[in-house]
């Protein structure tokens, strides 16, 4: 899963915005790291440079302070985030209903509850008149007060992209965080076997919170698609959210922003993938079955199709010992959906810490999760690595002619996901035509 040395052409845009950010405070310093951006950038577009690495933006920190801008927004946005999950935490708030607003004869807006539905949750409990709260995706934060006193909830209204709940508990207690980063690559120790039956699996989707995943994940629901026909599933998200009835999320109690740059130029988002299978492993649910599968929102995919290819790594006894877990792309393992036997969950949650510093030397926040899951698996755990092609299809791995949305897209029988379908309307239409 490695790349070549250097910067890849595609990012030179990327160098010319950040060369822009450094404004007139450019120091010699900035001119150094400019430099030697521009060095990797020519070496890659003409093969010439194998030492001279990209520079990303965890580099240009430890560098020293260097003007810019991105990382510093990165950084007081991820801090804004972090604050409002620990206040959560402390106060054991309740779920936000999402695509629903409350109806109230006594609301006022609040203007430090503006960035998101989580942080209009923190501005009514602050607030000891607010009962509950209305936040829109546009920005609005309305906090309520009951009528009468003998009032308990609020009726409500389905909107899209409204989102409403009530205050939390007034009074902190201790909420437990994660500190350093060897700390968050510690993962709790699985439990014994359980007997499973053949070819089960557990289905996993994350969905952030105030995005389009919320949308998409709803309609999967209303429409029994996706993740919605397996057995057992269960969603994720960074904020605990009612999406339907009977449809809750599962809190994940940490920042999940992710800061876009690194060796690839892609999302750096190794920590999610830490908190996520953290939370996996901890709630136990994958010990029932032989094997989790975690699909994005934006991911058309069949179960049944799956349960052929698990079939056959069991036959074959690959799952046995540190487990056996599917790569999709040529490349490494892409993100979209990611197949893992339990024992690679077990051989995780053993082995998470070495990992940590068997990748430190190439920087375990240099890459996204599915490249680090990858090196991680294969050269510290050492478990079955198996290459499919039937298992993907997506926009750079795996494509045929004609992917994008067309007639013909999606029309593969033998393929088991698609991605990515990133709003309801491209999602219908490859689910249609993939059962057509």
């Amino acid at each position: 899963g490695m790349i070549k040395q250097g910067l890849p052409t595609s990012s030179f845009p990327m160098v010319v915005g950040w060369m822009n950010d450094l404004g007139p405070s450019r120091t010699w310093r900035g001119v150094l790291v400019t430099a030697l951006l521009i060095a990797g950038f020519v070496a890659s577009s003409f093969k010439l440079g194998s030492g001279i690495r990209a520079i990303s933006s965890h580099g240009l920190a430890q560098l020293g302070s260097i003007p810019h801008r991105r990382l510093r927004d990165y950084a007081a946005r991820n801090e804004l985030i972090s604050e409002v999950l620990s206040f959560q935490g402390e106060r054991a708030c309740g779920p936000q209903l999402a695509n629903n607003v409350f109806q109230s004869n006594s609301s006022w807006k609040d203007s430090s509850g503006m960035l998101s539905g989580a942080h209009c949750q923190r501005a009514c409990t602050w607030n000891r008149s607010c009962d509950g709260f209305t936040w829109f995706s546009e920005g609005d934060c309305n906090l309520m007060k009951f009528s009468h006193a003998h009032m308990t909830a609020f009726s409500t209204l389905r909107v899209k992209g409204g989102y409403s709940g009530y205050a939390c508990q007034r009074e902190a207690s201790h909420a437990s965080r994660n500190g350093s980063q060897v700390d968050k690559h510690t993962l709790t120790q699985a439990e014994h076997d359980q007997p499973v039956t053949q070819a089960s699996f557990l289905c996993l989707m994350f969905v952030r919170a105030y995005t389009d995943d919320i949308d998409l994940a709803i309609m999967q629901h209303k429409q029994g698609t996706g993740i919605f026909q397996c057995k057992h599933r269960l969603i994720y998200s960074d904020e605990l959210l009612l999406l339907s009835d009977g449809l809750l999320t599962r809190k994940i109690n940490s920042s999940q922003f992710a800061e876009v740059g690194g060796r690839r130029i892609t999302t750096l988002n190794t920590d999610l993938l830490m908190d996520f299978w953290r939370a996996v492993i901890t709630d136990g649910d994958y010990l029932k079955t032989g094997w989790a599968v975690k699909v994005d929102p934006d991911t058309v995919w069949f179960p049944h199709r799956l349960r052929p290819l698990l079939v056959e790594q069991e036959k074959q006894h690959h799952t046995k010992g540190a487990g056996a877990y599917f790569q999709n792309c040529l490349q490494s393992v892409h993100g979209p959906i990611e197949v893992v036997s339990q024992n690679v969950l077990r051989t995780l949650a053993l082995h998470s810490k070495q990992c940590f510093w068997a990748v430190k030397s190439w920087g375990n926040l240099q890459w996204g999760e599915d490249v680090w899951m990858n090196r991680c698996l294969k050269n510290a755990a050492f478990s079955h690595r198996i290459y499919n092609t039937q298992l993907l299809a997506a926009d750079h791995c795996n494509k045929w002619e004609g992917w994008s949305l067309t007639p013909d897209a999606c029309l593969d029988q033998n393929t088991v996901a698609f991605d990515p379908l990133k709003d309801v309307r491209r999602y219908k239409h490859c689910l249609n035509t993939a059962q057509t």
